[in-house]
């Protein structure tokens, strides 16, 4: 009975995946639209917007899937992948007034592993970092020549007995963020896993009220 449930669960996700998919590509198609209306009529900051949404539209593509099929390994540019998340999340910090910082390896760093999956870190140790971060501080995200990707907050941190158990299920650790952004207690969790299957390390530092640093070695 057990087999047959995850069975079931399996492809009730994949279903889920299939019909999200199909959302995506609506919103997709109704940005394009926009752009042709507007195109002529906005200024150079606002098409950047319009084409950081074709961007995520296209990874939401990919994560959906990655849901449906088979996993896909792939040569990137890990300097390229990193910059590119960069670039949307100067924009989510936005309303919270935080200052992004960066440090990119100067030097071309490629790697063979599966990008949607490692996005998924990204975006959920970047998330995070937002969301506990209080209005006018700062965040640095970094990747070293060694393959570590970093992303470092300045927010109100983690209490030292939860540091072994934050990447479990049932970590007990629930809050919200600083302006009240509700929390799953899922994305790191879902971190760890997809971590282990892209045979990485996943560890943190941190302080409580002085922040907190997720670290990812590929």
């Amino acid at each position: 009975m057990k087999v047959k449930k995850n069975e079931f669960s399996s492809e009730s996700r994949a279903q889920i995946a299939h019909d999200f998919r199909i959302v995506i590509g609506n919103v997709y198609n109704l940005n394009e639209l926009l752009f042709e209306e507007i195109g002529s009529q906005i200024n150079p900051e606002a098409k950047k917007i319009i084409k950081l949404i074709v961007e995520q539209c296209k990874l939401g593509f990919e994560l959906t899937e990655e849901i449906i099929s088979e996993s896909s390994v792939k040569t990137i540019l890990l300097n390229e992948l990193l910059e590119q998340q960069i670039r949307l999340y100067k924009y989510r910090v936005i309303p919270k007034n935080i200052n992004l910082k960066t440090k990119v390896a100067e030097n071309s760093i490629f790697i063979k592993t599966n990008p949607v999956k490692l996005i998924r870190i990204l975006n959920n140790f970047i998330d995070n970092a937002i969301k506990f971060t209080h209005r006018n501080g700062e965040i640095e995200i970094c990747l070293s020549e060694n393959k570590i990707i970093s992303v470092k907050d300045s927010g109100i941190g983690i209490k030292k007995e939860f540091h072994n158990k934050i990447f479990e299920l049932k970590n007990q650790y629930l809050r919200n963020g600083t302006e009240e952004e509700l929390s799953s207690g899922l994305g790191l969790n879902i971190c760890k896993q997809l971590a282990d299957e892209l045979n990485a390390k996943i560890w943190l530092e941190s302080k409580e009220n002085e922040g907190t640093t997720f670290f990812l070695e590929l």
